[in-house]
């Protein structure tokens, strides 16, 4: 069988447009890696099909220039997964930790989710729906692309507004799934009960200090061309 690797922009992770090599990691067990093949890939690609791969073998990729700098390997593989960039996989770890999403064995919002999100608040809410100047940004295939990957106040404030914006739309679907909850038949046939109480659960989420107001409160330092505090 073959293992797909998708992955977006090779040479953001190598610093340069010379990519032409991805290098193949595999274990049995998730915890030692060793260099198992090589591939020609360009720097345009964004998908690399492994002939010889094992949906039940771990991965890790890299990519290597035509000076020899290989870059970091991604986070674990397992089978068919895509690869997720540093910058991602660290957006991802900072929403879990607001949100209190943390135990691995039992994720409220899986990974592949978390990256629905990321790709609806960067594609659609970031980009298309506000319209914000100047936010180049697009995500595919487990990447944000350029990669905002600098300890600088753009790329700060620009990881700041996705974790954000990810965090209002979970945020919002928390809210919806709480109104589910509070509807109560009394008599299936004639009666629908549904006043329980949401208001403190929506002062929360649109109040001072919820997401949607830290988020607006971020747009605004990102129209206004000023640096956010140190989020990561």
């Amino acid at each position: 069988m073959s293992v797909t690797f998708n992955f977006t922009a090779p040479e953001d992770q190598v610093g340069g447009d010379n990519v032409d090599q991805i290098n193949i990691y595999a274990s049995s067990d998730g915890t030692s890696f060793t260099l198992e093949a090589t591939g020609t890939i360009a720097a345009s690609d964004t998908s690399y099909i492994y002939a010889a791969g094992d949906a039940s073998t771990y991965y890790r990729i890299s990519f290597t220039d035509t000076d020899g700098y290989e870059s970091p390997q991604s986070d674990t593989l397992y089978g068919d997964d895509t690869y997720t960039s540093a910058t991602v996989a660290t957006i991802i770890n900072q929403i879990r930790y607001d949100i209190g999403d943390y135990d691995e064995s039992d994720y409220t919002y899986t990974d592949a989710t978390m990256l629905l999100f990321i790709e609806k608040a960067v594609n659609i809410i970031l980009k298309g729906r506000l319209g914000i100047t100047d936010f180049n940004y697009t995500y595919a295939n487990g990447a944000i692309s350029p990669d905002p990957s600098a300890n600088t106040d753009d790329h700060i404030t620009v990881r700041r507004l996705i974790v954000l914006a990810v965090e209002t739309i979970i945020e919002r679907n928390e809210y919806r799934s709480a109104i589910g909850r509070s509807i109560k038949i009394r008599d299936a046939d004639t009666e629908l009960n549904t006043g329980g109480s949401l208001g403190s659960y929506k002062d929360l989420v649109s109040g001072a200090g919820g997401a949607k107001d830290e988020f607006e409160k971020a747009i605004r330092e990102f129209t206004l061309d000023k640096g956010a505090a140190a989020y990561y």
